[in-house]
């Protein structure tokens, strides 16, 4: 099974609202790039305009989507969105079954998906309860969070992760399995706090370097030959000071992510007064109309703290 080759057939279903949306469009493009063939359900079929355009197929259902891919691609954001893709008569778990598992070649015994794919932002414990009502039908499930350019973490069981190989073969070089199902989600929490805390860190430096008078640009240069250097320090250090915020991650998807790691902490009792600082910050860059620039935009919230407008 090859996606090279174009001899996979690939479901692709989008939740509800344009951050989903924007991921799900990423998917198709890397995937029809590498030559696969897509069918596509989401809320709303304008999501997939741009795919249907090209050579993606609609499907009415999830059901019918299941029923014409071999592995099925998910960007699940809320657990709204995994009710829309598991229940009611048309949903995966409608009929126990119906979606057979497959042999080693990752179709069903009836054509239909048997491995899927999640690339959205549930909480671990929601991707856990979907992976559990995925079972009683035969679908197998891995979670994956992007950790980088080229850079995924997996979870799921390891016959999955193996099955899911080939299929994210596409989205970069660096793939690792990292444990069970949700584990996946787990380290992309994770990284979310490191990355947006140091993103802080980075806004918080260039700002005094600038109100103390100093030149921001040899500031940088300085740290990043010492201990404080960092792919962050690095790139959106040099975005902060160019100004230039066209999206690498936007701010929009980084709130919703911090979202989850503070909902996830409140759920668990545990304090993260950091992320939840930054996550105030990220909901106030968004609340400013600031949601399609890239994170490291984030220092615009702290200059108008700081009566700086620029």
């Amino acid at each position: 099974m090859t996606v090279a080759a174009g001899t996979l057939r690939i479901g692709l279903f989008a939740g509800e609202g344009a951050r989903c949306t924007a991921t799900a469009a990423g998917i198709w493009r890397l995937l029809a790039g590498a030559g696969a063939t897509a069918c596509v359900h989401a809320a709303a079929r304008e999501a997939f305009e741009p795919a249907l355009a090209a050579r993606a197929r609609w499907c009415a259902t999830p059901t019918a989507l299941a029923a014409s891919c071999d592995v099925l691609f998910t960007v699940l954001g809320t657990p709204a969105d995994a009710e829309a893709l598991l229940a009611g008569p048309e949903g995966l778990e409608a009929v126990p079954g119906a979606v057979p598992r497959s042999g080693a070649q990752g179709a069903g015994a009836a054509g239909a998906a048997s491995l899927l794919v999640d690339m959205g932002t549930l909480a671990p414990g929601d991707v856990q309860a979907v992976a559990a009502r995925l079972a009683v039908p035969g679908i197998d499930m891995v979670d994956v969070a992007a950790v980088g350019e080229g850079a995924l973490r997996a979870g799921g069981s390891p016959a999955a992760f193996d099955r899911a190989r080939p299929v994210l073969a596409p989205f970069g070089t660096d793939l690792r399995h990292v444990g069970a199902i949700g584990a996946g989600r787990v380290v992309g929490c994770c990284h979310r706090i490191v990355e947006s805390l140091t993103i802080e860190a980075v806004a918080e430096a260039m700002t005094l370097a600038r109100r103390l008078g100093a030149d921001a640009a040899r500031v940088r240069a300085a740290l990043a030959g010492g201990f404080a250097a960092s792919h962050v320090l690095d790139v959106h250090g040099a975005r902060m000071l160019s100004r230039e915020f066209m999206p690498g991650l936007e701010a929009g998807v980084a709130a919703d992510a911090l979202g989850v790691v503070v909902d996830e902490a409140h759920r668990l009792g545990l304090d993260l007064p950091g992320s939840a600082l930054v996550a105030q910050h990220m909901n106030a860059l968004v609340g400013a109309g600031d949601a399609g620039l890239d994170s490291a935009a984030l220092v615009k919230v702290l200059e108008r703290m700081a009566g700086e407008a620029r």
